[in-house]
């Protein structure tokens, strides 16, 4: 290949998103292939099992504070050790309680799986309607459209071809189309190659992996 040709693809980046706790999904709206915009819903949880949660945490806790009340109203100043104990042991209900309250409303508030970003749904993770979802097993991989790029690797002699950034051809043949991406300046990546990355919107309606050549004048 001539020396002013570089080799290259399609890169994106992946970002895994999942339910905070397990249940059982009662809503699928998104599939992979789908495209989905940043803090909009994929899939839901059973609510009426997590608000059901979150009304008996609620009336246990009216019962501990009730208790708590009266056992202040019978002893404001408790003078002996017992009588002491006995109320720290009610504080320590009461906050134990209102914990729980506050992890059951989280709960809740977090029946909705959202997208992170704006981007495309390349697994689902197995979630299906019906089924008892973990965080551990079913976890949904988006692409992050914002970050896609195409991204050519080049020698470390090569940087000073590239020293201005400015638009490029790029060609696909599978596609049998030409696209002009504007070139970055050259970077080093955690391995030691250097790359060149090009931006362009036509890139994030492309598949990631897709090869195509750079032509520098």
């Amino acid at each position: 290949m001539a020396s002013n040709k570089f080799s290259g693809q399609v890169w994106g980046r992946n970002v895994e998103t999942r339910f905070a706790f397990s249940g059982k999904l009662v809503s699928l709206r998104k599939n992979a292939g789908d495209s989905v915009s940043k803090g909009e819903i994929i899939a839901s949880l059973d609510r009426q099992i997590l608000q059901a949660d979150l009304d008996r945490q609620l009336a246990q806790n009216q019962q501990v504070r009730a208790d708590f009340e009266i056992f202040n109203i019978r002893f404001k100043n408790p003078g002996d050790d017992i009588t002491r104990y006995n109320k720290s042991s009610q504080q320590a209900s009461l906050d134990a309680s209102v914990k729980e309250v506050e992890q059951a409303k989280y709960r809740l508030d977090q029946a909705d799986l959202t997208s992170p970003v704006a981007g495309v749904i390349l697994d689902m993770g197995g979630c299906a309607v019906g089924l008892n979802v973990a965080p551990a097993a079913n976890s949904v991989i988006i692409l992050d459209t914002v970050s896609v790029i195409f991204r050519i690797k080049i020698e470390p002699h090569e940087c000073r071809r590239f020293a201005n950034p400015v638009k490029l051809p790029v060609d696909l043949p599978k596609l049998g189309k030409k696209i002009f991406g504007q070139a970055s300046l050259p970077k080093m990546l955690a391995g030691g190659d250097w790359v060149v990355d090009l931006t362009a919107d036509e890139l994030k309606d492309l598949p990631v992996g897709l090869e195509g050549v750079v032509e520098v004048p």
